[in-house]
């Protein structure tokens, strides 16, 4: 008898219980951002809840795309040092930094955030320079700015513009902010920076006026997200990349729809140099946004951006001292081949297809 009721306790008790399941966490990956308009979006995009920003903790984008996004907001240059030396998975960058970073990390453009055309100025407090002066002068003009920088890009192209090769100046290696202070106190004549410095500048000195700008070469600076090849390899990478694009187009749509574009540049503003609503209108009066994702598309399979990087990467060639020229491609990986750099639309494409 007692045999029978311990067969039939056995029979009633489960022969192991089952463990609890872990709830397995979202990949997690890093974006590097510093101020300027295009990129002071995903700070304003961790304001609206759209990315939390912080690891471990879910925006409403990365829970639709079950990725763990992890912003980190720098001066430009550390966000450079960190997507450099592999600290960060993605970096907020222009289309002429990416060209050293890239010989040492396998780098795609999945994101254009916009292109400075006025963004970027050559500024004078001299009264009589002009092209037309400065192609007559007997002795190079000196010009302030960050060298190998796309400052000192603008202002080789703007030279070559009116006709000028680069010895009508001798380029002198200023830090952008004490270049505009310098000016703002009538010490320095002529400087290549950008915003705010520039507006700064503008707003200070009566005297500083525009020379040339960015506008003249438009397309030419480029505002990307670029994210290491390797990383969206990796488990949840598009979802990455999507989740990137998404949130950028998310705080565009605020920011062309007239009941809260005031709201929006304002926000922008608070991130970029915390400035106010009007003076963060004379910024983006030199900032042109892609807000769409088709227009990024067209960007990134147009014939201007093939012509830009060439001159670009010439640039980079003539001054960077690069270990060698970077390959640039245009397309997927199958598509284009292992380049050191490319433009991929197929995040654009594959997030544009399922809106």
């Amino acid at each position: 008898m007692m045999n029978t009721l311990i067969a039939l306790a056995a029979l009633l008790v489960p022969a192991a219980f089952p463990a609890p399941q872990q709830k397995q966490e979202p990949p997690s990956f890093s974006l590097a951002w510093s101020e300027w308009p295009g990129w002071s979006i995903y700070g304003v995009a961790e304001e609206l809840g759209l990315l939390d920003g912080k690891k471990g903790a879910l925006g409403t984008v990365e829970q639709q795309y079950g990725v763990d996004v992890v912003l980190q907001e720098m001066d430009y240059d550390p966000c450079l040092t960190a997507y450099g030396s592999g600290t960060v998975d993605a970096v907020c960058v222009t289309n002429m930094d990416i060209l050293g970073l890239c010989l040492s990390r396998e780098s795609v453009a999945i994101l254009i955030n916009d292109t400075s055309e006025g963004g970027d100025m050559w500024l004078t407090t001299d009264p009589l320079l002009t092209w037309e002066s400065l192609k007559n002068r007997k002795e190079p003009l000196e010009l302030h700015g960050l060298q190998n920088s796309v400052s000192h890009y603008v202002g080789v192209r703007l030279l070559e513009r009116h006709g000028l090769g680069e010895d009508a100046v001798r380029w002198v290696n200023m830090d952008p902010g004490a270049a505009a202070t310098a000016m703002q106190q009538g010490n320095l004549q002529n400087i290549v920076a950008w915003n705010p410095f520039c507006l700064n500048v503008l707003n200070a000195n009566k005297k500083a006026r525009v020379l040339g700008s960015s506008k003249e070469i438009p397309g030419e600076v480029m505002d990307l997200v670029v994210v290491d090849q390797k990383v969206l390899d990796q488990p949840g990478g598009k979802g990455f990349a999507l989740a990137l694009i998404d949130a950028y187009y998310r705080v565009m749509e605020r920011l062309v729809d007239p009941k809260t574009q005031d709201d929006t540049v304002t926000a922008v503003g608070a991130k970029f140099s915390r400035l106010p609503l009007e003076e963060m209108r004379k910024v983006l009066d030199g900032t042109k946004y892609v807000t769409t994702p088709q227009a990024a598309i067209e960007f990134f399979t147009g014939p201007d951006c093939r012509v830009t990087m060439t001159k670009v990467a010439d640039f980079c060639m003539a001054h960077l001292n690069l270990e060698k020229r970077p390959t640039v491609g245009y397309g997927t990986r199958e598509k284009a081949g292992t380049m050191n750099f490319r433009f991929d639309p197929s995040y654009l494409q594959a997030f544009a297809q399922g809106r």
